[in-house]
């Protein structure tokens, strides 16, 4: 190897690993002790051979010294203390999803394909399986990662440096898009790691009931006020490659100082992020992130504390949302609560205890939630195939996410994923709720999304009067303007 500070190509004895599309960036030390010299990022490797020797050539996208030295990198062989060394990361092409970043992550170990066939493409990672390679059960629950929508007005593209840990990487990404992770134990006792969506509980997301019959004598229920606010939120974003931000934004919650003066500030770093630094583009992109952590963190809110049993909190999901209703519990206006609409903080269980100590939030309200629509996952012409729980309460048995009314001769509205636009309006041919597929009177010409998504569109029906009666217990907007 020899390189200077100019040339075009670089090559290496072994593929550096950049993902399609996206670069490996690398710190550049000789012999490997003292602060880098340079800095070079490179583009995906294509294979060389010369004289018989094989070789991995990568274009030069930025190179950058860090002496004031101008010098050449050479490397042929000789003593490793005069050698140059060189410390990967991986930087992420700004057109990959959020939920396959994440999953590129999580179970990439080599980039060969061994722990995940989809998603191991990267040479670091937490080296997690998918049930597409572990026969024994799978480590990651691929589709809540997928389901995760993406953010307005925020580009990803994540600096993945040798040394850095998972979570530094995935904290800004998971806190921008308003999901955190939990490893879920689910009704069959699979327990994986799931990408799980916060913010103010939905009635219309209630996984379960819990009422005074669930709830232990033992310890004595009790409904504390979580009175620790923070209202000042320092925002950074636009990371360089060294890790400084190019961003910062400090926005203040002016209804919670003037009802509780200034209290503590949260710093939101929101790594890998890239902000068009136009006031609209900002207040568009922030302005999400911001309403989620006001209502979260800025106002106190009440916190449930109680005991269930262990069989019980074993099939709980944290984070899920939860209708309460127990005397032993006080709410807004006094003792007792009747369908609190609370969201599952914590479990605490110790070994073989038959009680197990749960948490809950509750904020004093909640939302109502979207109609729920269907999630097109294959399309073979006209015959559209469909997720039976997408968009839905976990709780709700009906197929087609409770489009079971539907008939030949309705109209549907179809969105497709990568580019919903106002959608388009279609005749539904038949419904075959067995094989959970819709067939439309003519081909949408629906195609895999480019970005690997699972999901190719969405189903909605077209106008209030064509949807379930089910759907009445959802918000439906019919139009809208936007001024």
């Amino acid at each position: 190897m020899d390189f200077w500070q100019f040339e075009k190509w670089i090559t290496f004895d072994k593929d550096p690993g950049a993902p399609a599309g996206g670069s490996v960036l690398f710190d550049v030390s000789m012999g490997g002790d003292g602060d880098p010299i340079f800095q070079i990022v490179v583009g995906p490797a294509t294979a060389v051979t010369v004289d018989g020797e094989t070789g991995y050539r990568c274009e030069v996208l930025e190179g950058k010294f860090l002496s004031d030295d101008d010098f050449v990198i050479r490397d042929y062989g000789g003593p490793v203390a005069e050698r140059p060394l060189f410390s990967p990361a991986v930087r992420f092409a700004p057109t990959v999803s959020v939920g396959s970043m994440l999953l590129q992550l999580l179970t990439s170990s080599s980039g060969g394909g061994v722990t995940s066939a989809t998603y191991d493409l990267l040479p670091l990672g937490a080296g997690l399986t998918d049930k597409t390679t572990n026969p024994l059960g799978a480590d990651v629950d691929v589709a809540s990662f997928l389901a995760i929508a993406e953010p307005v007005g925020l580009n990803f593209s994540p600096l993945f440096r040798s040394g850095d840990t998972i979570l530094d990487i995935m904290r800004g990404v998971l806190l921008s898009v308003g999901y955190v992770l939990d490893m879920r134990v689910d009704d069959s006792g699979k327990c994986r790691l799931a990408a799980v969506k916060v913010g103010v509980p939905s009635a219309s997301d209630v996984i379960a009931s819990i009422d005074d019959s669930d709830i232990a004598g033992s310890p004595i229920p009790s409904s504390p006020a979580r009175t620790s606010i923070r209202n000042i939120f320092n925002f950074a974003a636009n990371f360089d490659y060294q890790g400084d931000p190019q961003f910062e934004q400090e926005i203040k919650d002016t209804a919670s100082i003037e009802a509780f003066g200034e209290a503590d500030k949260l710093n939101v770093d929101l790594q890998g992020a890239t902000l068009n630094l136009d006031p609209g583009s900002v207040l568009a992109a922030l302005q999400p992130i911001f309403s989620k952590l006001r209502l979260e963190m800025a106002f106190p809110y009440r916190l449930y504390k109680f005991g269930v049993r262990a069989g019980l909190a074993a099939r709980m999901k944290v984070g899920g949302v939860y209708k309460i209703s127990s005397g032993q519990l006080r709410g807004a206006k006094g003792p007792g609560v009747i369908d609190a609409i609370c969201r599952l903080r914590s479990i605490e269980c110790e070994g073989f205890e038959p009680i197990a100590k749960v948490e809950f939030i509750h904020f004093g309200f909640a939302g109502t939630g979207w109609a729920p629509s269907l999630a097109v996952t294959a399309a073979n012409g006209a015959v559209l195939t469909v997720r039976t729980n997408d968009y839905r309460p976990e709780t709700a048995q009906e197929d087609l996410s409770g489009f079971e009314g539907i008939t030949a001769g309705d109209t549907v509205r179809l969105f497709v994923g990568d580019n919903p636009g106002a959608g388009t309006s279609h005749t539904v041919a038949s419904v075959d709720l067995a094989a959970n597929t819709i067939t439309l009177s003519a081909n949408p010409g629906l195609a895999a999304p480019n970005d690997g998504h699972a999901v190719l569109a969405y189903i909605t029906p077209d106008i209030k009067a064509d949807a379930a009666t089910i759907h009445d217990d959802y918000g439906f907007i019919g139009s809208a303007k936007l001024t």
